[in-house]
This record gives C-alpha cells, sequence and structure tokens, in this order.
C-alpha cells in the first residue's frame, strides 16, 4: 500500500530539491542486524524498498561488531534508525511504521 500518490511523492521531492535538502536532511538510515538472522533478513527488504522510495541510502550496521550497540540494540535486532540514532522500527519491520518514520523524518527537517 503506498502512503503517498506517485504525484504526491514528486510534489514533494521537488520541494525538497529546491530547499537544497535531501529526503530526510541526512541522507541515509541505519539498519543494525546480524548475520544468520531471519527477522533480519525479512526486515531488510522492507526497508530496501522504503529508502529507494524515499531516496534514502542503508549504512548496515552489525550489532554484534560494536561493543555500544551490542549492549542496547542486541536483543531487538533488527533495527532502523535515522542518521540522528531516533529508532524508526525494530523487531517485526512493518512497511507502514518504516514509510511513516521516513515521512516524519521530512517534516521535522522541513520545520
Amino acid at each position: 500500500m503506498e502512503l503517498l500518490s506517485q504525484n504526491a511523492r514528486a510534489i514533494l521531492l521537488g520541494i525538497m530539491a529546491s530547499k537544497g535538502r535531501d529526503i530526510a536532511g541526512e541522507g541515509y538510515v541505519e539498519f543494525i542486524t546480524r548475520a544468520d538472522c531471519p527477522l533480519c533478513e525479512k526486515g531488510e527488504k522492507v526497508l530496501r524498498s522504503a529508502a529507494k522510495r524515499w531516496g534514502l541510502a542503508i549504512r548496515r550496521i552489525d550489532v554484534d561488531a560494536v561493543p555500544t550497540l551490542l549492549e542496547e540494540f542486541s536483543a531487538r535486532v533488527p533495527v532502523i534508525r535515522s542518521a540522528g540514532g531516533a529508532v524508526i522500527d525494530e523487531g517485526r519491520i512493518s512497511a507502514l511504521r518504516v514509510n511513516a518514520g521516513m515521512m516524519k523524518l521530512r517534516t521535522t527537517r522541513l520545520g
């Protein structure tokens, strides 16, 4: 289900471009994941679709390779968060929540 029509998305992208900003004011989201995680694989598919729709890059981070993240997110992977660290979704990743989170990032940056 599309949250925005193609026309509405094009208009919003045009507004962002005219203001000299990228889609979320940040350009990427972080995907905190780990090897051999079926939930992470499913979540990544949802994230890739949303990131493409919103024009964002994805930075994959292996939770097991970063001690500070391991302590906070080990039992919560997969986790999608903004470049600023705000959690967009975690666990069973939902396309609706991911798209809503990316839209919220956009409106926060415009304000």
